[in-house]
């Protein structure tokens, strides 16, 4: 297991390549913060993880929103005990927002 002890945070984790990496990631050791816009989707793929004896938690929100992706990161910290540097959440939301930019 590569990733044991880690925390992955996939967004568009209710279907398709989003779904996928987060399975993959879970089954490679991470806790998972599955987030996605679809509720009942995102719940879904956590809840196939946790059947698969991994480790996640559903958020629904939207990537495109700085709100909402401080809200995804707080969700992993308390869900798995982690610490976060504020500088890498500054660097996720410059980096989505970039490529929203790009569209």
């Amino acid at each position: 297991m590569q990733l044991e002890g880690k925390v992955a945070l996939i967004t568009g984790a209710s279907k398709g390549i989003g779904r996928v990496m987060s399975r993959l990631f879970a089954k490679e050791g991470a806790a998972v913060v599955c987030a996605a816009r679809s509720d009942a989707l995102v719940t879904e793929t956590a809840a196939l993880i946790t059947k698969d004896g991994g480790k996640a938690i559903a958020f629904t929100g939207d990537a495109a929103k700085e709100a909402d992706v401080k809200a995804m990161v707080a969700a992993g910290v308390k869900a798995f005990a982690i610490r976060a540097r504020s500088a890498c959440l500054a660097r996720a939301h410059r980096s989505r927002a970039s490529s929203a930019y790009h569209r």
